[in-house]
């Protein structure tokens, strides 16, 4: 059993990971409900706050850039003046970079608020350990021209163990492997790679837990929960990135400008962790592996025609690429839950399901040139059309 509240540190890159969803439907949030229940008792370090603050501060210089870039790209051929009038004049708003980052600094700083989380300083810091750690290559250094810049990391590891022991343990949560491999031994500490994580270790106690599991695993369910997904999947549409891209940018490949899917085949699921369980809902996450095939269409330059002096195409080429795609990716799930009674079987019923993800060159398996339609052949098959027709009537 666990002994609650739960001492639980997040490292920055949890928050860049998630993307910093700060909504009422993101991962935080569901952090935030379990503070509230005395489940968890947050700590992060002074190092993690600046870490955060300073990505979100370059996460919106890059996206003001694009606005900006964006509306002037757009007023070049569209009247400025029509587009601020119009229904989506929203869209063509000029970025305000400052209240953006108010805005976003707002939203961690309520986190770190509602959640009263601990912030860790730098005092107690064994610099000596550090240091002797930085020139034998150990965790969380590596052993590269790089190294230098772990040193955040080696401080906050510093201050962990300084405050927590096998008397006073604490979970660590960090996608960086160096990170939790400096922790690996050490007393009291145990390591996680994701925040959902800790969300089923907390909820492996709730006796509804088990029945979900049975519940997924039965397979009338699983196959019906299949059946949902590919579902969302052909109402949401997929995008194909039709580049290819090496470490000095792109190398290769193709801009697509529609993309229609093909076919979904061999969808299946397999169990991550149960988010949440509240009086009527079950949220889980699971691990979506398909192949999925889609019919791209883009604009072959080479084969069109630019007109410079009225700057367009007096002839353009279309061509069409198959591309079949295997893909992993997290998938969100809400089950309804009722008939909740002690001593009773819960029943579970399929509510949402919402995910994110790209088809892109690291999933890309196969892609194929579709043959440009031979006029002769078009014209014998157009022919043969009519006299069917003919002999119809």
């Amino acid at each position: 059993m666990l002994q609650y509240p739960i001492p639980v540190f997040l490292d920055s890159n949890i928050f860049i990971a998630a993307k910093y969803d700060f909504s009422s439907a993101g991962i935080f949030n569901v952090l935030l409900n379990l503070v509230k229940a005395n489940k968890i008792k947050l700590y992060i370090s002074s190092v993690v706050e600046g870490e955060v603050k300073k990505h979100i501060n370059d996460e919106v210089n890059a996206f003001n850039s694009k606005f900006k870039k964006a509306r002037t790209e757009t007023f070049k051929t569209v009247s400025e003046s029509y587009l601020t009038q119009w229904s989506f004049t929203h869209l063509f708003c000029k970025p305000d970079k400052k209240q953006m980052l108010e805005e976003f600094n707002q939203a961690f700083e309520q986190l770190l608020l509602s959640t009263n989380a601990v912030v860790l300083d730098c005092t107690g810091v064994d610099c000596n350990q550090i240091i002797e750690d930085y020139f034998s290559g150990n965790p969380p250094f590596a052993n590269s021209d790089n190294k230098r810049f772990e040193f955040p990391d080696a401080i906050m590891i510093s201050k962990l163990k300084s405050v927590f022991s096998k008397d006073n343990p604490i979970f660590v949560i960090s996608d960086d492997n160096k990170f939790r491999e400096a922790l690996k031994n050490e007393p009291g500490f145990t390591t996680y790679e994701t925040l959902k994580c800790i969300f089923d270790l907390i909820n492996r106690e709730n006796r509804i837990y088990a029945q979900v599991i049975e519940f997924l695993s039965q397979e009338n369910e699983h196959s019906q929960i299949c059946i949902k997904i590919e579902e969302a999947i052909d109402a949401k549409g997929i995008e194909v990135d039709g580049f290819d891209y090496d470490r000095k940018g792109i190398c290769d490949g193709y801009d697509y400008d529609e993309v229609y899917l093909d076919s979904i085949k061999g969808l299946d699921f397999k169990m991550s962790s149960v988010d949440e369980i509240t009086v009527d809902t079950v949220n889980l996450t699971v691990i979506v592996s398909a192949r999925i095939s889609a019919n791209c269409l883009f604009l072959d330059e080479d084969n069109s025609i630019w007109d410079s002096e009225e700057k367009e195409y007096i002839f353009s080429e279309t061509r069409e690429i198959y591309e079949e795609h295997e893909v992993n990716f997290e998938c969100e799930i809400v089950l309804g839950l009722d008939n909740v009674y002690e001593d009773s079987k819960a029943d579970f019923e399929f509510i949402s399901t919402n995910f994110a993800f790209v088809l892109d060159q690291e999933t890309r398996v196969n892609r194929i040139w579709i043959p440009e339609n031979d006029p002769a052949e078009d014209a014998h098959a157009e022919e043969m059309d009519t006299l069917e027709e003919y002999y119809k009537h």
